[in-house]
């Protein structure tokens, strides 16, 4: 029997195509000096007529060009040659080519112009990893599907070259999970880069949603989409400014407000290059459509929108109104929760009423209850704060317990709008 192996140091081949020249030359450039071999195009027919010549590793397509674009050129490339993995290069502005490449051309990754060359030879050299590792997989299958079918000619060295292949091929698959989970922790690490003064939120969106789905019986891969699109959820917002990704959304001028609800979208882009989440990458990108049908980006209404996408957009608006992320005034349980159930049309009404259950008996919504949140001013001398007092640069004035005094209250009232939190009945000491 001949044997088939897969050389993963192998050259490979990267056909890049733009009908910009510097465009081409610059990322012919860029992989001849790692070894690999490239072939260019300047339009979408002329890759194509490569690709019939040509075993191609690795796709990379602008999206804009003319005759035939970038969308159009990556799904004929996915039709007629899905294993060649498939990479689009566009401008962040160019939200409905990405989503109809997304859909279309099921893009492998996204990189926007002007590409890191850091960013693009990581890109391509995961993709390698990964069509290698799918490339033995199919292989080792092949190999063990025809077991049987060579019993009556093999002898019995063929049962050790089988557990050799079945070592093998678990060894993969134990490379594909690490890869995956290592995949998970990376963007974990770059959202909380982005976290600020806001550390901890995610977590808190993340405990929140688990806990529902968990009320609703979800399975444990449903459980895992909502966690982990909880977790990952504002990983869009990473490529905007600290002024509009920290501001108050009801605060937002018009062209903030057109970046800012773009940030679902590019989570979801982040994403594609992780088939393995590919529905944490759907819930993502659509935990602010709205029930009534005024969300974004898609405008989905009712029960189109998928269920964990309608479980995050009640744990995302609580959280972002504790915080002062929805509207500029930063509400505790009790009247965030206020909040949500007076705009009830947004949310699933059957998810509703089990959220506010959920939240009522949390520890700390029982406490909001004992709390009343003041402007300076309003304060007397004796009130005890409830929450510690933070500036909005994250310094701590005062910590939760400190009793006011006459001095006290009017250092608060010298200082930017602040609001205080203070105990309605101070607890027993």
């Amino acid at each position: 029997m001949s044997s088939v192996t897969i050389n993963a140091n192998a050259t490979k081949n990267i056909l890049c195509v733009d009908d910009e020249p510097n465009i081409l030359h610059s990322l012919q450039r860029l992989f001849l000096a790692e070894n690999y071999t490239v072939f260019i195009a300047d339009s979408g027919q002329e890759g194509i007529a490569l690709l019939e010549e040509q075993a191609i590793d690795i796709v990379v397509s602008d999206m804009r060009m003319p005759h035939m674009d970038g969308a159009a050129f990556l799904k004929i490339v996915a039709e007629r040659w899905p294993d060649t993995k498939r990479v689009l290069l566009t401008g962040f502005a160019d939200i409905d080519s990405v989503m109809l490449a997304i859909n279309e051309g099921k893009i492998d990754y996204y990189l926007a112009k002007p590409w890191r060359n850091e960013s693009m030879l990581n890109a391509i050299a995961s993709l390698l990893r990964q069509k290698w590792l799918m490339d033995e997989n199919r292989l080792l299958q092949n190999l063990l599907s025809k077991k049987n079918e060579e019993l009556t000619v093999l002898n019995n060295h063929l049962e050790d070259k089988v557990e050799q292949r079945t070592y093998q091929l678990h060894k993969s698959y134990q490379e594909l999970q690490a890869t995956h989970e290592a995949a998970i922790q990376v963007l974990l690490s770059v959202q909380e880069l982005h976290e600020g003064q806001y550390k901890g939120y995610c977590r808190s969106v993340a405990k929140h949603a688990k806990l529902l789905a968990q009320v609703l019986k979800c399975s444990e891969k449903e459980l895992e989409v909502v966690y982990l699109g909880a977790m990952l959820h504002n990983l869009g917002k990473s490529g905007l400014s600290e002024s509009i990704m920290f501001k108050p959304f009801l605060k937002l001028t018009p062209e903030e407000h057109k970046e800012y609800i773009q940030y679902p979208i590019l989570g979801a882009t982040a994403l594609a290059a992780f088939p393995s989440l590919n529905e944490v990458a759907n819930a993502i990108l659509h935990h602010r459509e709205r029930y009534d049908g005024l969300g974004y980006p898609n405008k989905l209404a009712g029960e189109a929108i998928p269920l964990a996408s309608r479980i995050l957009a009640l744990a995302v608006d609580y959280n972002e109104l504790q915080h002062g992320l929805l509207i500029p005034e930063k509400c505790h349980a009790k009247l965030a929760l206020r909040y949500i159930i007076e705009r009830a049309h947004r949310y699933d009404p059957h998810l509703l009423p089990l959220f506010v259950k959920i939240i009522q008996k949390l520890p700390d919504a029982q406490s909001a209850l004992n709390e009343r949140a003041y402007e300076p001013f309003c304060l007397t001398p004796g009130m005890v704060l409830s929450r510690d007092l933070v500036s909005k640069n994250g310094f701590v004035y005062l910590y939760k317990g400190h009793v006011l005094t006459a001095e006290i209250i009017e250092k608060l009232n010298a200082l930017e709008r602040q609001i205080v939190y203070v105990y309605q009945h101070p607890p027993a000491k």
